[in-house]
């Protein structure tokens, strides 16, 4: 094999090596950029999850006329304070027919829902 020939084969190796440590380094930047939006998403799902066991409460508690741990929780929690907006009523009696009926909620896809209580 003459001179220039392993001068080729030796700069052909070399740029072989540069495009694998190129791919390495594409490779674990992606998989940091993975770990982070799965952080990010996992931060997200807690407080989804939250919103939904707050929103569970309060409609057991207005199902019960139990203004009051409604209130209470709103006073303890920002989050519960963001999802509650409603005023109640003090010296009340509480008719439980007051939260049944037929109620329609029409989602962002446009799709109408109807509960039935």
């Amino acid at each position: 094999m003459s001179q220039n020939e392993k001068i080729i084969k030796q700069i052909n190796e070399e740029l072989e090596n540069q495009k694998l440590e190129k791919l390495k380094q594409e490779v674990k930047a992606y998989k940091l950029e993975q770990l982070n939006l799965q952080e990010k998403l996992k931060e997200e799902k807690e407080k989804i999850e939250e919103k939904l066991r707050i929103v569970k409460l309060n409609l057991e508690n207005l199902d019960n006329g139990k203004f009051d741990a409604i209130e209470e929780r709103i006073k303890k929690s920002e989050t519960a304070k963001q999802l509650s907006n409603f005023f109640f009523p003090t010296n009340t009696i509480w008719n439980p027919s007051w939260t049944t009926g037929t109620y329609t909620i029409r989602t962002s896809g446009g799709i109408n829902k109807t509960f039935y209580f």
